[in-house]
């Protein structure tokens, strides 16, 4: 089995394009909770699905990535921000000083954290999202899950068939629709 750090190394590209944006109203809610300017990490930042949205919002930003791929595209996508930096790292070890931020977030990769290192005292709050996807959309966002045979891997070609039929089996007006919920897990540090 590959490294976990690795995983999506292959397909960080598909990941930056077809994965879905986090919903406006997550973003409203951070900001009521930690206001402008504010430092945040965002751990786990991949290809920069949130991580590009938080800097629009007035913060300083530190994208902190360990895959090199993912952290790549990131850093194309986002160059030209002067309020973004991109560091390696990974949640138990990222290189920041300590209390060197205002706001943690980590989306999509809570699963890839120490449990035990990573304890939180949770508020939960859920925000409703969606992706509509053409047929190439809907395809590119299969490729994007690491658990997905990629091009040229045994099964892909059989899974891609699959889905193209699924597709055409659920689309309307030549979309499917992709119902998301945002869950929103916010804590404190204790010392």
């Amino acid at each position: 089995m590959r490294d976990p750090i690795e995983r999506f190394g292959d397909r960080a590209d598909n990941y930056a394009k077809f994965r879905p944006a986090y919903p406006g109203s997550m973003l409203d809610f951070l900001g009521d909770v930690v206001f402008p300017p504010a430092v945040v990490a965002d751990i786990g930042s991949g290809s920069g699905i949130l991580t590009r949205r938080l800097p629009d919002n007035g913060y300083e930003l530190y994208a902190v990535e360990p895959n090199v791929p993912m952290r790549s595209v990131a850093e194309r996508t986002l160059s030209g921000r002067p309020r973004l930096h991109s560091v390696r790292g990974t949640a138990e070890t990222t290189t920041l000083p300590d209390g060197a931020v205002d706001l943690i977030t980590c989306a999509q990769a809570f699963h890839w954290l120490d449990r035990v290192k990573s304890k939180l005292e949770v508020q939960l709050s859920t925000f409703p999202n969606q992706q509509v996807l053409d047929r190439c959309g809907f395809l590119g966002r299969l490729l994007s899950c690491s658990y997905v045979p990629n091009v040229g891997q045994p099964g892909h070609d059989e899974i891609v068939d699959s889905v193209r039929d699924l597709f055409d089996e659920y689309e309307i007006d030549g979309n499917v629709t992709f119902a998301y919920e945002t869950r929103l897990y916010l804590g404190r540090f204790i010392r």
